[in-house]
C-alpha cells in the first residue's frame, strides 16, 4: 500500500500529503502488516455491495437495510493504518487494482 502515483497521471485525494510521518514510512497512513495479516481482513464482495461501500465512504458507514452490515460477527474491525479507524474498498479487474479509503481519528 505504498505510495505510487496513479498509471492514467489522475489527481487524488491525500490529505497526509504533507505529513512529515509520510518521509518516515512509505507506506503511510498503512501500517506495513504482512500479506497474511492482510489476507485474512479481505472479504469478496458483489458489485451491488461494492457501489453500496463506495458511497458509504464519504461518510461513516452505518446500518442501512440492504446494505453491508458493518456490526456483523463476520466482519472484525482491525485498522490497517495509523488512525483510530479507517474503512476501505480494494476493487480488482484483470488489469487493475484501485484503493478507496476512508480515514478517521476519533
Amino acid at each position: 500500500m505504498a505510495q505510487a502515483p496513479d498509471p492514467r497521471g489522475w489527481t487524488g485525494l491525500d490529505d497526509a500529503a504533507r505529513n512529515p510521518e509520510r518521509e518516515a514510512s512509505p507506506t503511510y497512513p498503512f501500517v506495513a502488516h504482512p500479506p497474511a495479516y492482510i489476507a485474512r481482513r479481505l472479504q469478496k464482495i458483489d458489485r451491488d455491495s461494492a457501489e453500496n461501500l463506495l458511497l458509504a465512504l464519504t461518510n461513516d458507514p452505518g446500518h442501512v437495510s440492504g446494505a453491508l452490515d458493518f456490526t456483523s460477527s463476520t466482519w472484525a474491525y482491525s485498522p490497517l493504518s495509523v488512525y483510530s479507524e479507517d474503512y476501505g474498498l480494494i476493487v480488482v479487474s484483470d488489469t487493475e487494482v484501485g484503493m478507496f479509503w476512508n480515514f478517521a481519528d476519533y
